[in-house]
């Protein structure tokens, strides 16, 4: 008999490529916000919209094609830029890495999983970008 409880094979967001126009090596986890042009992306800014999350397994030099996760409400791995806890919302600061948000910062991601400290991948649901926290 079917399992019944599965609602989808992939959990995982669906993936696109963008070339990666920032001086700095996007890596897996990091937040990529839009470039200046259609199909380029560029190392995520503080409180920034995300465009993707560069996915596991990924790594791109300027020029070089990131694979990103796009879409909301699924599993992502995020790479830390602080230590955060279970279940705490995430912003991404001016490397790209998710850390806590605080009051009014937009909620890109929520924690599933905590980080004792930086560049840790944690597992964590896409956000929308748009809420803020209180």
């Amino acid at each position: 008999m079917p399992n019944r409880k599965l609602i989808s094979v992939s959990q995982m967001p669906p993936v696109l490529g963008y070339e990666n126009e920032s001086a700095t090596t996007l890596s897996e986890g990091m937040a990529a916000v839009a470039g200046s042009a259609e199909g380029l992306c560029t190392v995520g800014a503080a409180d920034a919209e995300v465009l993707g999350i560069v996915a596991k397994g990924t790594e791109a030099t300027t020029g070089q094609v990131a694979s990103l996760h796009v879409g909301h409400g699924q599993l992502v791995y995020v790479r830390s830029g602080a230590a955060f806890a279970v279940g705490a919302p995430l912003t991404i600061d001016n490397a790209g890495r998710f850390v806590t948000a605080t009051s009014t910062k937009k909620i890109q991601a929520k924690a599933l999983g905590a980080a004792a400290a930086a560049n840790e991948l944690i597992a964590a649901v896409r956000m929308d970008g748009q809420s803020v926290v209180a």
